[in-house]
């Protein structure tokens, strides 16, 4: 059962009767539990902090208007910060930690940004930035695994759900406005690379195993990537620019390589690689005042091949 504790620390700031409508609530069950809120400048903010266990630090910092978060933390030694200032407003934060060591810091600015989060192990880190109209579902179970989420919205927003299973297993995702974004990480040592810019990318990926590598450079307008990696130390490089660029990977086996460019205009690629040791490259673009698209495909069943496509 939670019980109010002489550790927490509220601090309320706000004279006039719509601030008075601010309200924080603080519960601790344990030891050393530390629990801070400071409504500044605020109106109708939320604030929700449970902690059960030794030694967690909940600091939450909210000023503009409608702002809401929670924070349950269950262990030792978990530290979460949420910052929902500036120019914020209508914005929402879940956050829950079980375990010892983990780690999150948000800061949400601008409107209407929606964030759930989740650590269940140890000395896992989630870092994350939105900056209006944007949604995200984060979800980590392991150790030592790292998420580093930057969301930049204006007028279309953008979503993305990581779900990061096993230990070691890194993520950092930048995204623009009006971008999609599904990933799955299980195992251990994968890395995952991602940068949105523009409107309308897409991409949903897989990496199941170990050390595999994922480095995606969208740019915009119906550039959709939709693939998987398993096995081990298999590594993926795409890079899609403007129009309707598509690519699609799987790769299933060990020691695999695939790399697909793709430039201007309505290009497709696809790699199927079924073995261990084998590369294929893919490379698309499109000469100045051409408006043709482009097809790719390799396939390689077995172990050791290489397989090149070049079209310009």
């Amino acid at each position: 059962m939670f019980r109010t504790s002489s550790f927490a620390l509220l601090l309320l700031f706000g004279a006039t009767a719509a601030l008075a409508e601010n309200s924080a609530r603080q519960e601790q069950d344990g030891s050393a539990n530390l629990a801070s809120v400071t409504q500044s400048q605020a109106i109708d903010a939320r604030a929700e902090q449970l902690q059960s266990g030794d030694d967690n630090t909940s600091d939450l910092q909210q000023s503009g208007e409608g702002n809401s978060a929670l924070i349950r933390q269950l262990g030792e030694g978990n530290d979460a910060r949420v910052q929902q200032v500036a120019d914020s407003h209508f914005n929402q934060a879940a956050i829950y930690q079980q375990g010892a060591g983990n780690a999150i810091e948000v800061e949400q600015s601008g409107r209407a940004n929606v964030l759930q989060a989740r650590s269940l192990g140890e000395d896992n880190l989630i870092r994350v930035q939105q900056t209006g109209f944007a949604s995200a579902e984060v979800s980590q179970i392991g150790v030592g695994n790292l998420l580093s989420v930057v969301q930049q919205g204006f007028y279309e927003g953008s979503t993305l759900a990581v779900a990061q299973d096993g230990d070691a297993n890194l993520a950092v995702i930048e995204q623009g406005d009006g971008n999609r974004l599904r990933l799955e990480q299980s195992g251990v040592l994968n890395s995952a690379a991602i940068r949105q810019d523009s409107y309308h990318n897409e991409l949903d990926f897989a990496q199941r195993g170990n050390d595999n590598r994922l480095d995606v450079a969208q740019t915009g307008y119906g550039s959709r990537i939709e693939g998987s990696t398993s096995g081990n130390r298999n590594a993926v490089e795409i890079s899609q620019s403007h129009a309707l660029n598509r690519a699609s990977v799987v790769q299933n086996g060990d020691d695999n390589l695939a790399r697909i460019e793709q430039a201007y205009e309505n290009h497709q690629a696809e790699i199927s690689q079924l073995g261990s040791a084998n590369e294929a490259v893919i490379r698309q673009s499109m000469a100045a005042g051409v408006y043709t698209g482009h097809s790719a495909l390799i396939q390689q069943n077995g172990n050791g091949n290489q397989a090149t496509i070049v079209q310009q």
